[in-house]
């Protein structure tokens, strides 16, 4: 088999076999049963990761306990060694081979962030039967712009005109070649007279969207980019800015294109197209109205005035953040609290209580703002706090200047204007923290206030100020050092 006949082949998938099913799930069960675990989920199976040097998401545990989603051999590896397994050949096989064993139910990711938006659905649809093109769907880590395109795929406006193809590059290989096998098939697009002539394989890309319409949805592209030392993003590889320009300079163009990404595209930045032709939606959280759906949906009790009372400052404190909500509702659903609201309130009300406190607070450091994290509720910490401590990981490595601004403007308990965040980090000249500044805001670390008169003020997300915090006090540790 040729190289690149193995790297298709990874690009497909793999799921388990019976045989690998049978020797997987009695040692789930053993290891339930040794925990006192009556209903396993992806993330306490998650959680058994926390030792390991190799680990696997939830997301991709989930897909290969249901089968739903192929991935690759490596991770069905890892989790297969975390319950002292061998794999063997025998135990996987190509996703394309065999339906997927069971259905797949509701994930974290998907169907159980995702509730109304109807508005939000309409407007899109909107833009996507004109002559918007290319839609980017931007937003924080968690914001629900997976769900968001996911959901837009299934209305009949689309689907029932479009076919969807989906690439994750979270999934899979972050390749430009990836997008192409996946327009053009992989036996066209990995022919001599294309692989030689990028040019030309573009082009076949462009030509096909014409020809045969689909919905291409590029989700989590931030994989793909790399900062551009202006404050904001270039593809890695230039071919997918290529690409995208040619679909939206095209004559015509049937199929549509929505990426999502947590930065920017920089094709947005461009200014050379019609306005038309493209479209970029901020995603913020949701409504009150849309939390509580979010709520019934997982069978938590929302009736009843403390209930109530409780809910709304929870969606108050969390700004709607679907992820945060679906996490907590998650937890709540499940044994002790049986979908009881006052009940998860019992035990983690303090959170809320504390939360409130230190966004009324006008007086004390505000350095010192930040809560233990390692006492907030489990899946709190699991599903949301890690993915936000790993997107601003990203963002040192990426800008070190950006990274200590963030930390930096922490402090503020408040939305304040941008000449109060420049007086910050007093070591760099104003230049570099106005260039920082427009990193965060291009990266959505920071949200837009207008007053009344028109000011426009920017603060951070209480969860992205509470994990911020925390690399404050490490930044100030190795000034001392």
């Amino acid at each position: 088999m040729t190289n690149k006949q193995s790297e298709i082949e990874r690009a497909r998938g793999r799921i388990l076999t019976n045989q690998g099913r049978e020797k997987l799930q009695p040692a789930i069960d053993n290891w339930a049963s040794e925990n006192g675990i009556s209903k396993v989920t992806p993330n306490q199976i998650y959680k058994k990761f926390k030792d390991q040097k190799e680990y696997i998401g939830s997301d991709t545990i989930r897909k290969i306990l249901t089968g739903s989603t192929g991935v690759d051999e490596k991770s069905i590896r890892i989790l297969f060694d975390v319950f002292e397994l061998t794999l063997e050949s025998a135990d996987h096989q190509l996703e394309d081979d065999s339906k997927p064993i069971i259905d797949d139910p509701p994930s974290d990711d998907s169907q159980t962030r995702w509730v109304g938006r109807e508005t939000l659905i309409t407007e899109i649809l909107q833009k996507l039967q004109g002559n918007c093109r290319i839609l980017s769907i931007v937003g924080i880590t968690g914001i629900g712009k997976t769900s968001l395109a996911k959901q837009l795929a299934k209305q009949p406006q689309l689907s029932q005109k479009l076919p969807k193809k989906e690439i994750s590059f979270s999934q899979e290989s972050p390749t430009f070649q990836v997008v192409a096998e996946r327009i053009l098939g992989a036996e066209l697009a990995n022919s001599p007279e294309l692989q030689q002539n990028t040019d030309h394989l573009v082009n076949a890309m462009v030509d096909r969207l014409k020809s045969q319409p689909i919905l291409l949805i590029l989700d989590m592209i931030e994989v793909i980019l790399e900062p551009d030392g202006k404050s904001g993003h270039r593809f890695k590889d230039s071919l997918f800015a290529t690409f995208l320009d040619r679909v939206v300079l095209a004559d015509t163009m049937p199929s549509r294109i929505v990426l999502t990404s947590q930065d920017r595209p920089p094709i947005m930045a461009q200014g050379r197209y019609p306005d038309d032709r493209f479209f970029e939606k901020p995603l913020r959280g949701l409504e009150e109205e849309e939390a509580i759906a979010l709520f019934r949906q997982w069978d938590v009790t929302v009736e009843g005035e403390k209930t109530q009372e409780y809910l709304k400052r929870i969606f108050a404190v969390y700004e709607g953040h679907p992820l945060a909500l679906s996490a907590i509702a998650g937890e709540v659903r499940e044994s002790p609290y049986e979908g009881s609201i006052e009940s998860y309130w019992g035990d983690y009300g303090y959170e809320i209580e504390q939360a409130e406190q230190l966004k009324a607070k006008t007086d004390g450091d505000p350095s010192q703002d930040k809560p233990d994290i390692d006492r907030f509720s489990p899946k709190l910490k699991d599903l949301v706090l890690i993915r936000i401590e790993n997107t601003i990981n990203r963002l040192q490595m990426a800008d070190r200047i950006a990274h200590e601004l963030l930390c930096s403007g922490a402090i503020y308990r408040r939305p304040e204007e941008l000449g109060a965040w420049l007086t910050l980090m007093s070591e760099f000249d104003r230049e570099k923290k106005a260039l920082a500044f427009q990193t965060l805001r291009r990266r959505f670390f920071l949200e837009e206030e207008k007053t009344p008169n028109h000011q426009l003020l920017y603060r951070l997300h209480p969860l992205m100020r509470r994990v911020a915090l925390e690399h404050l006090d490490k930044l100030d540790i190795e000034v001392q050092e």
